[in-house]
């Protein structure tokens, strides 16, 4: 399993310190991680980590993966089996999704999950429309949790041991197999987004 993470914040506001987080994430996808800092819209920055575990393609595909010029990203936990969405067996599955979602409009992203065979998470940023996709297939077979405060909105694969003390494990909860959920961030900001 792969282990991902992204946290919405506007520019100087919320908690960096998610490093007992982070640490559980690492576990999760050995083989290659990395980070970056997007601005996403004037006024929200997007910090997103990815920690791959590579059972796909011809070598580890480094999440997130990111469109040259930062626009969209999709951080992906998951295994495509079969369905419409073919994958070259020497291609990872992360890619071709991708791609798939890059030459997708809005009402065409559902397509593309409703053609994918197998477990998975994922969190999608479609810049063109300044909407944040995210969600589970249908059974619910890999972990998304999310968390929001104020002007905070956090989606992870897992989240902090709830005996903590730290504030870091307080407030997930589990995002629902039951659908597909779209944060729409054109308005500019997370405390008018709608969902």
């Amino acid at each position: 399993m792969c282990g991902i993470f992204c946290f919405l914040r506007e520019n100087g506001d919320g908690d960096k310190s998610y490093d007992e987080l982070k640490s559980q994430l690492e576990r999760r996808g050995p083989n290659s991680s990395s980070h970056c800092h997007l601005q996403i819209t004037p006024s929200t920055i997007a910090e997103i980590h990815g920690y791959t575990l590579h059972l796909r393609g011809l070598a580890p595909v480094r999440q997130p993966v990111v469109a040259p010029g930062g626009g969209d990203f999709l951080l992906f936990n998951g295994e495509v089996f079969g369905g419409d969405l073919e994958i070259p067996s020497d291609k990872n599955d992360t890619e071709i999704l991708f791609e798939s979602l890059q030459n997708s409009e809005d009402e065409n992203l559902l397509e593309v999950f409703s053609r994918i065979e197998g477990p998975y998470a994922f969190i999608y940023w479609q810049a063109k429309s300044s909407k944040l996709w995210f969600g589970r297939d249908v059974f619910g077979r890999r972990s998304l949790l999310w968390k929001s405060s104020g002007h905070n909105l956090i989606l992870s694969s897992t989240a902090v041991r709830p005996e903590s003390t730290s504030k870091q494990s307080q407030g997930w909860k589990e995002v629902l197999a039951t659908a597909i959920f779209c944060v729409d961030l054109s308005k500019g900001e997370i405390g008018r987004a709608h969902v």
